[in-house]
């Protein structure tokens, strides 16, 4: 395969409250659909009621903050900026048959034509980023935990993640054998093939990139992914299991011929399978580094709280990889808690945090936690004054740089890159935007390894 690149309950009768918002500090979404105009509504601390619509709508999702709604060939998504007190809005027109989902703060579409697009809303630098395009016929999407993932059934697999620190989708995928079988759980990919192959990944925070595992086996074999952990089987005779194990920042694996058709399970991140009346268990240890038979899975996490943007040190990530865990509870040191795997939110204050994390299964539990400094927003000594120049614009727009510039890119509001501009190396550049249709663009700067972000306006 190849890398390719707080919670507001109000009440207004007959409209469906979202849940928490994966943003980790979003208000509830109500809507309700009239005929064919969807009405949202949100109920700003600031400013009271605000409400916004979609048009043209027959069915939607509203979850964790966002929502999404399509008629089947064209798609609108939005949600509800609190430190802007705005909506976020976006829509395109897709192929017949769109399918709409959304989950944990990423919306996303499938045509049975064969296209596929992800997004989710980055708080940060304020607009939409998405990823997809062409795939073959009938893909299926899974969003689950931040994680998007598809596969197609004349054999391919893509998945992403969104990276806060870059602000992009970091994706991996490829061809496969037919019929893929495709599972997202605990921030873990896995899929199998009939025809005899299995592939599992998990993303690195600390290499910030996917680490993949996996490869032939015999036909037709069944794959369970639960608890951080996956495994599979094989009719023929074999089990074989497999971790990311964070300390070691790998994939570690077990297993072997057994007899044939065994029955596999994982409960609490342990590997069990049964063949005719014998019982096999595997787990893992944490402190040894690998698999041991009749042992029990350690629960175990290791946390990535962070601020992600040198430039905006009040927001904060929450992110962890773990073993043997499937319910989790930030707890943000601010009085606020988290209920979810992964999460952003903005701190009010400034100042040096202790966010902990409890990780558990049915069984067990381990707590996690580390330091995090937060700032006061916009980090002035790192920020460079850009001259952006007419704006608004209906055509020419001139940047000027007190540092060379690297690259210039002109986004859309759906995350779109419409103009890139590389190995610019000067401190004076423009861009042209006359042909664009009038709204809001972004301009995103690359100097000096860092990235900055500027709204604009097209006439």
């Amino acid at each position: 395969m190849k890398k390719r690149l707080l919670l507001l309950f109000i009440f207004i009768p007959v409209l469906l409250q979202a849940q928490f918002n994966n943003f980790g500090y979003g208000l509830v979404i109500n809507a309700q659909l009239v005929g064919s105009t969807l009405q949202l509504y949100v109920n700003d601390p600031a400013l009271g009621i605000i409400t916004s619509q979609m048009s043209s709508i027959t069915s939607y999702i509203i979850e964790d903050g966002c929502v999404i709604g399509t008629n089947g060939s064209h798609v609108e998504y939005a949600t509800y900026d609190t430190e802007e007190h705005q909506w976020k809005t976006g829509s395109t027109s897709t192929g017949s048959s769109t399918v709409i989902h959304n989950k944990d703060g990423v919306v996303g579409w499938a045509t049975t034509g064969g296209s596929i697009y992800f997004g989710t809303y980055d708080p940060i630098i304020k607009f939409w980023s998405f990823y997809g395009g062409s795939t073959g016929t009938n893909p299926t999407l899974i969003l689950n935990q931040g994680i998007a993932a598809y596969s197609t059934p004349g054999g391919s697999v893509s998945f992403g993640i969104y990276e806060y620190s870059q602000h992009a989708w970091i994706t991996y995928g490829g061809s496969t054998g037919v019929n893929p079988a495709l599972s997202v759980a605990e921030g873990i990919v896995a899929y199998a093939t009939p025809g005899g192959s299995v592939h599992y990944a998990a993303y690195s925070h600390i290499s910030k990139q996917w680490s993949t595992y996996g490869g032939s086996t015999g036909v037709n074999p069944t794959i369970v992914n639960q608890d951080g952990v996956v495994a599979y089987a094989t009719p023929g005779g074999s089990v074989h299991y497999a971790t990311f194990d964070p300390l070691q920042n790998q994939w570690v694996s077990g297993g072997g011929s057994t007899g044939t058709n065994p029955v596999l399970s994982i409960t609490n991140g342990t590997v069990q399978y049964i063949i005719g009346s014998s019982t096999f268990t595997y787990g893992y240890d944490i402190n040894s580094g690998g698999w041991g038979s009749n042992n029990l899975t350690m629960i175990y996490c290791m946390p990535f709280i962070e601020t992600p943007d040198p430039n905006h040190t009040d927001y904060c990530v929450f992110r962890v990889e773990s073993i043997g865990a499937n319910a989790y509870s930030y707890s943000c040191n601010d009085g606020q808690t988290i209920l979810q795997r992964a999460a952003i939110k903005r701190y009010a204050s400034a100042g040096i945090y202790n966010p902990t994390l409890l990780v558990s299964n049915s069984f067990y539990n381990s707590t996690c936690g580390n330091s995090v400094n937060i700032g006061t927003g916009i980090n002035d000594v790192d920020n460079i004054k850009f001259e952006i120049s007419p704006n608004p614009s209906s055509g020419i727009i001139k940047i000027k740089s007190p540092l060379k510039m690297s690259s210039i890119q002109l986004i859309n509001p759906e995350g779109k890159i419409l103009i890139l501009e590389k190995k610019i190396d000067t401190t004076e550049s423009e861009i042209n935007i006359e042909k664009y249709p009038s709204g809001i663009y972004f301009i995103k700067i690359d100097v000096d390894g860092k990235t900055y972000n500027h709204k604009i306006i097209k006439q």
